[in-house]
């Protein structure tokens, strides 16, 4: 039986580097009528969101851990996993799962020895 999603959580790592950037996409199909008015309806029931995680000094093994869990574990964008938004003091996302996979590249910088500087988008799988 392959893994689910709920199979697949994201590693252990410190969490990353502030601004958490998120996107919510406008999924709203538009169309113009001849007489210039403007039908609109949802796309979707859902709406997909998507987060920039970015770290500016994670730790040797702390990014193999991540390298592994993209490359091996979730076949880069292919599989999704289980993220869990990071637990902040009256943030209305705070602790929240969701099924999400990554988004594109997995960019990374060996900034200092043992450190790098990571970059990677993650989307909700829908």
């Amino acid at each position: 039986m392959p893994l689910q999603a709920s199979d697949r959580v994201f590693p252990s790592i410190p969490n990353p580097v502030y601004p958490l950037d998120g996107t919510y996409k406008d999924h709203t199909l538009k169309m113009e009528m001849d007489n210039i008015t403007v039908n609109t309806r949802p796309r979707f029931t859902k709406t997909p969101v998507t987060f920039t995680l970015q770290w500016t000094a994670l730790k040797a093994a702390e990014f193999s851990t991540l390298y592994d869990f993209y490359v091996s574990t979730c076949k880069g964008c292919a599989l999704p996993f289980t993220w869990t938004y990071p637990d902040e003091p009256n943030d209305p996302l705070a602790g929240k799962q969701y099924t999400m996979r990554f988004a594109g590249d997995l960019s990374f910088s060996l900034a200092n020895p043992g450190l790098y500087t990571v970059s990677v988008a993650i989307e909700e799988a829908v």
